[in-house]
């Protein structure tokens, strides 16, 4: 069956959101979890709550209702009681989707997966995915397969530049600690 790539913006919003009395975080970790077996990565684009999934149907209407119909239900179970539409879709055959990204592709090398950058950042895979979606600088997933799972793909060069920036920030803001003052690293 072929694969397809979803983008699907909903009518859930961060007021909506706060109104309801759901905290942002809680619900874009819920969906996550509703959605991994697609691959699912939320995002709030403009305010609204848009996720990317990949679906397999028989055909591309087939995918556009497999999509909006997976999104909708996961942001519903995240935040019962809210209601939420798709207000926009679109949907790519894996071969167009990948004519869009092969430029980006071979401009940045070497794919790695959502494991292998937790590896590299000494972080759960839970952590590299609240980072795509609340770390401005962090490269997006650019593929999506479908093996026994699917999987997000990351540039691993663009992974390796956020790892130096990251680490940088992290080293320029941690408190110094007791242990560090006694050996003479801080006075």
């Amino acid at each position: 069956m072929p694969e397809y790539a979803a983008h699907v913006a909903t009518s859930l919003t961060n007021r909506t959101i706060d109104h309801a009395g759901y905290q942002l975080d809680d619900v874009l970790d819920e969906i996550v979890d509703q959605l991994a077996p697609l691959a699912g990565v939320p995002s709030m684009l403009d305010g609204y709550l848009t996720v990317q999934v990949t679906v397999e149907a028989d055909d591309l209407t087939a995918a556009t209702a497999v999509a909006t119909d997976a999104v909708v239900r996961a942001a519903r179970a995240a935040a019962p009681g809210v209601g939420i539409d798709a207000v926009a879709v679109e949907v790519l055959n894996q071969d167009e989707f990948v004519n869009r990204i092969s430029p980006f592709v071979r401009e940045t090398g070497n794919l790695i997966t959502t494991a292998e950058v937790a590896d590299l950042l000494g972080v759960s895979r839970q952590r590299v995915l609240q980072l795509v979606r609340d770390h401005p600088a962090f490269p997006d997933p650019i593929r999506r397969e479908r093996g026994k799972r699917a999987m997000l793909l990351y540039p691993r060069p663009a992974v390796l530049d956020f790892l130096a920036a990251w680490s940088e920030a992290r080293k320029r803001h941690r408190p110094p600690t007791a242990a560090r003052r006694r050996s003479g690293a801080i006075s």
